[in-house]
């Protein structure tokens, strides 16, 4: 009898600890998933962020213009040429600022102004004269704002012209427009750089 009663006891014990430990291994089993998703997701996510940047890089290579050592040159020249307008124009609404102003000062100036636009003009027509069809289809937007803002310098030139042709200039009139021309060659000089940074040299 006692025999007995000892085995039911130990078949109990079994019976009640089975379902505990089932459920203890379904819950590590659940959580070892869990980690396995989340490390997948996070290496998918690593894998987007490498292909965006790899694509990123791609489209930069594309829009990179092939460009040799001699139009690099041309387009530096460019540059310079509007910076020296640039300083110019500065020159002139400097001198003409109040008590400073002279009338035939200022025609002096505006006469180097007009000087160094030409010479701007002929290395931007030197610059086009060099490239090719396929860089000319690549810089268009480029090439149209620059030819824009250099149709704004020429408008804004005949302005001057005007005031200083005048009897009796008026030098507010005078530094204002020296001041617009200033403003317009810095923008055009963005595009020159805009440019010069997109283009590649060929090897």
């Amino acid at each position: 009898m006692k025999a007995r009663t000892t085995i039911l006891f130990t078949v109990l014990m079994v019976a009640f600890s089975m379902p505990l430990a089932w459920g203890q291994g379904h819950g590590k089993g659940s959580q070892g998933g869990s980690s396995s998703g989340s490390g997948q997701g996070q290496e998918q996510a690593r894998q987007g962020q490498g292909a965006g940047k790899g694509q990123g890089a791609q489209t930069q290579d594309r829009d990179r213009i092939q460009a040799t050592a001699q139009q690099r040159d041309q387009i530096r020249s460019c540059d310079q040429s509007a910076d020296q307008v640039r300083a110019r124009a500065g020159q002139l609404a400097k001198k003409t600022q109040g008590a400073n102003f002279n009338a035939e000062e200022a025609r002096q100036e505006r006469s180097h102004l007009r000087e160094q636009l030409a010479t701007m003009q002929q290395e931007k027509e030197r610059l086009m004269a060099g490239l090719d069809d396929k860089q000319r289809g690549a810089l268009q937007q480029r090439t149209q704002n620059m030819s824009r803002l250099q149709e704004r310098l020429r408008t804004q030139l005949q302005a001057l012209d005007d005031e200083l042709g005048k009897a009796n200039p008026d030098g507010k009139q005078v530094t204002r427009q020296a001041r617009d021309m200033e403003r317009t060659t810095k923008e055009l000089q963005k595009q020159y750089r805009d440019v010069q940074s997109q283009m590649a040299v060929q090897p």
